[in-house]
């Protein structure tokens, strides 16, 4: 995925997930719905009901697999965080047992620090880290078997077929959106703050 779909607010990440998830719904359905004629339309009936409950439990796995890297990642750069501000507080303790002049020349290179870090070794490896598209496209081609099974199994009955399609098609944006969202722990507007950091500043003017 790129850095400007990352980048996007909320909002509109919501609104491009779930439009272009609806859009490929309504393209299978409309290519289910112009097959489903004659002797297919009896081959897609023969279609057991029974399919549909694997198919979505399949995909239920595929969501909890690919979003347990992402909590992870994100647990990983919380802890990074806080680890990187408890050592700058550690240096500030320490910074006070020197004499005047060298503890304020310490304080000021921690203060210089803090304002002028962008992402450590640790960070830069965990902002890295993302879904790779192979898992993506394992994620949405098992969406799209179980949206075909589903207008398959309801050819016969258009507003039944929109319904089921309907649900579960909002199910799969949601679970897109959830994950995308977090998917890059230090980009986008619920990234993970530097605020532990900050909070080191007002610490170190505080101690002089």
């Amino acid at each position: 995925m790129s850095d400007w779909l990352h980048s996007l607010p909320v909002l509109w990440m919501a609104i491009l997930v779930f439009g272009l998830t609806y859009l490929v719904t309504a393209g299978i359905y409309a290519v289910i719905t112009v097959f489903a004629v004659g002797e297919r339309a009896r081959s897609f009936k023969a279609i057991s009901p029974g399919l549909l409950p694997p198919l979505g439990i399949i995909f239920g796995l595929f969501v909890v697999f690919t979003a347990a890297q992402v909590w992870t990642d994100n647990e990983k750069a919380r802890a990074e965080i806080d680890r990187e501000a408890s050592a700058l507080r550690s240096a500030a303790i320490l910074a006070t047992s020197f004499s005047g002049e060298y503890q304020v020349q310490l304080r000021e290179l921690i203060r210089r620090y803090i304002a002028d870090v962008d992402a450590r070794r640790q960070r830069i490896i965990i902002s890295e880290s993302q879904v790779n598209l192979l898992k993506w496209a394992c994620l949405f081609m098992q969406a799209v078997c179980a949206l075909v099974a589903i207008a398959m199994v309801h050819s016969d009955n258009r507003l039944a077929s929109i319904i089921a399609m309907g649900i579960f098609a909002t199910g799969v944006a949601t679970s897109i959106l959830l994950i995308l969202a977090h998917d890059r722990p230090f980009t986008g507007e619920i990234a993970i703050k530097p605020d532990p950091l900050l909070q080191v500043m007002p610490e170190i003017a505080s101690s002089r």
